[in-house]
């Protein structure tokens, strides 16, 4: 009877402990996923960097060699690239992370809003 007394109480004290770790194991593995995002976006903004100071001294080569429009298009277009990032994000919302209206999407064509409803009213 003792030993399995003595077997409950571990069980007891392994369980009161249990959320803890839990928590303690939960936060740690958010503060990992932080770090890496932190360190991927440190790459993704770098490579960026590089990428249009290459396009850029590529388009100061062509005019510099003669090439005027070559140049000025490469410039133009590495430019209006990096304003349209700055200005709208890397990605531009899609149709499904914009939030939408119900009365809209109830009001467009072909939309049945009774199919959606889960448990439509019984019939009087």
């Amino acid at each position: 009877m003792t030993d399995q007394l003595s077997w409950l109480r571990t069980v007891v004290k392994s369980l009161e402990t249990a959320p803890r770790k839990l928590a303690e194991s939960v936060l740690a593995m958010a503060e990992r996923e932080q770090k890496w995002r932190h360190r991927a976006q440190l790459i993704a903004q770098i490579s960026a960097l590089m990428i249009a100071l290459s396009f850029l001294t590529s388009a100061t080569y062509l005019i510099a060699g003669g090439h005027d429009a070559a140049g000025t298009i490469l410039g133009s277009v590495d430019l209006v690239s990096l304003v349209t990032v700055f200005l709208f994000g890397q990605r531009l919302p899609t149709e499904r992370s914009i939030a939408r209206d119900p009365a809209e999407v109830s009001a467009e064509p072909g939309h049945d809003s009774e199919a959606e409803t889960p448990n439509p009213p019984p019939p009087a």
